[in-house]
């Protein structure tokens, strides 16, 4: 009996990872290995992760990069050779930009593979296809982004986490350059760890545009493990990123890039997450948005500040999705000027990076 058109749709999501599968185990130790350390998943891009202006939100996206490099990530520690559990622990997300858009109707194809790894953490890299297969004439196929995700090995006892755990090797040996990118984030995460020791929000009282939202987490936000998983957490810095850039541009706003975005610390089930984001700095083009994430433990009466830190970079767009220029951030006070002195440092700063290399 044929199945159900619903169930046909569904099973097509997983139908390349199954593939993967079947040749894996037929063709012997060394395509299984690889398979261990790689994750592809595909699903049609709804109405239900639309933005208002129809295409998909980008927190959507950063979600489901984050589900995709979390199988991998998950995939490559369980070649470990002991029996201790170990969660994949996301500690932070490069600079990413967002080629181009996913539209409704598209299948969004997500595939990530482990390209580095350190004593502890390992490094994982996600590119995002977009397949157009409504346009007729054949099958579409466009990159719309890459993204790299660096996880910590750690291990968990009786739901909690005790210490970090040893990272199997890759299989080639990794090269000298991927060793020199662990060696960079490393230094770079290093670099923000005040952040976790801090016990005020760098959020400002300030007249710019701003947005906070807060919500307990649940169950279905979080890992096996209770944990609140990096990809959640994202879309709803997004949302609150979006929310301050519109208030600003009062128009269309779209993410078009983000700076590393930095997880000091997990939350768990049952604590409340307060995101809160400002606005920064604006070029005629581009407006930075800071996001802060704090928690809060209500029954242990605990707060944390500072959990997860980023800056998310909009641009603003007419009805026909051309860009529209940005009216100017006008910062008045003592700490508005700092930021927006920092952000235009950051700007130029992109701009630099974007420039071609000789």
């Amino acid at each position: 009996r044929r199945p159900p058109r619903s169930t046909l749709m569904r099973s097509s999501a997983a139908s390349d990872v199954y593939k993967r599968q079947v040749s894996t185990q037929s063709t012997g130790h060394k395509l299984c290995k690889e398979f261990k350390m790689t994750a592809s998943t595909s699903r049609i891009m709804l109405v239900g992760d639309a933005n208002v202006a129809g295409n998909v939100h980008g927190g959507v996206t950063l979600d489901l990069i984050e589900q995709t490099a979390l199988i991998a990530a998950s995939r490559h520690l369980a070649r470990k050779q002991d029996n201790a559990t170990v969660r994949a622990g996301l500690v932070r997300v490069e600079e990413t930009s967002f080629v181009a858009p996913l539209f409704i109707g598209d299948v969004g194809r997500f595939e990530a593979s482990v390209t580095c790894v350190g004593n502890h953490s390992l490094e994982v890299t996600v590119d995002v296809f977009a397949e157009r297969l409504s346009k007729g004439g054949g099958e579409e196929r466009m990159l719309t982004n890459r993204a790299t995700l660096w996880y910590v090995a750690v291990e968990i006892r009786d739901k909690l986490m005790v210490g970090v755990h040893t990272v199997p090797p890759l299989d080639p040996p990794q090269n000298a350059e991927a060793t020199a990118r662990y060696e960079a984030q490393k230094a770079l995460r290093a670099k923000t760890s005040h952040v976790r020791r801090t016990n005020t929000s760098p959020r400002l009282d300030t007249r710019l545009p701003s947005a906070q939202l807060s919500q307990v987490v649940l169950p279905a936000d979080c890992d096996v493990y209770g944990y609140l998983r990096g990809g959640i957490l994202m879309k709803m810095m997004d949302n609150a990123c979006g929310i301050a850039a519109a208030k600003h541009a009062r128009t269309n706003v779209v993410t078009v890039s983000l700076e590393a975005i930095d997880f000091h610390e997990p939350i768990r089930c049952g604590e409340v997450v307060f995101v809160t984001a400002f606005a920064t700095f604006a070029s005629s083009r581009s407006l930075e948005i800071e996001v802060v994430v704090d928690a809060e433990s209500i029954l242990e009466n605990r707060k944390r500040m500072c959990t997860t830190t980023a800056f998310f970079i909009f641009v603003s767009l007419d009805k026909h999705g051309r860009p529209l220029p940005l009216k100017p951030l006008v910062a008045e006070s003592e700490a508005e000027k700092t930021r927006f002195a920092q952000g235009q440092e950051r700007y130029e700063a992109r701009k630099q990076r974007r420039l071609p290399k000789n």
